[in-house]
């Protein structure tokens, strides 16, 4: 059974998370077997129902992060909060990968998932952890529940089919740093975002797959 491991608000406390299987046919493992543990999602997501506020476009109150897509476009979501100790360990790797996807022309977002955050910190956490300028407090939790993402730092990566429509490709890990909380390796060996990225940006298709997020877990809706 696949599982997600975090904390919440960056608490130093082990919590194993357990739920339905996937929809038939919807995820695989990088080992082909089937993905459990987490809640149903759907591959084929609709970009303009997905909006949340632009930390760095204060005359918009929400934009759609995926919006106006050219078919094949790859979009990167990395989602973080401010105060989860991984997360922002993650930072230089983060930005490496911010910059190497924007080089490559690949979209990348960094979403925040508290929804009580203030603006202007996360203006200076994007600051601080070289975020760039694609940054959004996702305060309804609208991405978040879309992808099912459970834990802070956590991926998705997705494959333009129209201008409207994207396909989710990959859900999980940046890598195998952490075995489990409190569990750090002395570097990963497996960099499954940065494989991700390149499988999308070569126009490999296959099914959705998904790795184990380790780190904080993303806060309810009313839970702070």
């Amino acid at each position: 059974m696949r599982e997600s491991i975090g904390t919440r608000g960056g608490a130093a406390a082990l919590v194993l998370a357990a739920a339905a299987l996937l929809g038939a046919g919807c995820g695989k493992s990088p080992s082909g077997a089937e993905s459990a543990g987490e809640p149903a999602i759907s591959r084929r997501i609709v970009a303009n129902e997905l909006r949340a506020q632009a930390v760095f476009d204060r005359e918009n109150p929400e934009i759609a992060p995926l919006a106006s897509a050219r078919p094949g476009e790859v979009a990167v979501l990395l989602f973080v909060t401010t105060d989860c100790p991984i997360a922002n360990g993650y930072g230089p790797e983060i930005g490496r990968i911010r910059a190497d996807c924007v080089s490559r022309g690949a979209r990348f977002a960094a979403i925040h998932v508290d929804p009580e955050l203030a603006i202007e910190d996360a203006w200076r956490h994007a600051k601080e952890f070289d975020l760039g300028e694609s940054v959004f407090i996702d305060r309804r939790h609208l991405l978040v529940d879309a992808l099912g993402i459970r834990v802070t730092p956590e991926a998705a990566v997705l494959v333009a089919e129209d201008r409207d429509h994207w396909r989710l490709d990959y859900r999980g890990r940046i890598d195998d740093l952490y075995v489990d909380f409190g569990q750090r390796r002395a570097e990963a060996s497996t960099p499954d975002l940065r494989l991700a990225i390149d499988r999308a940006l070569a126009g490999t298709k296959g099914e959705l797959v998904l790795t184990r997020a380790i780190g904080c877990y993303v806060p309810e809706l009313g839970d702070r």
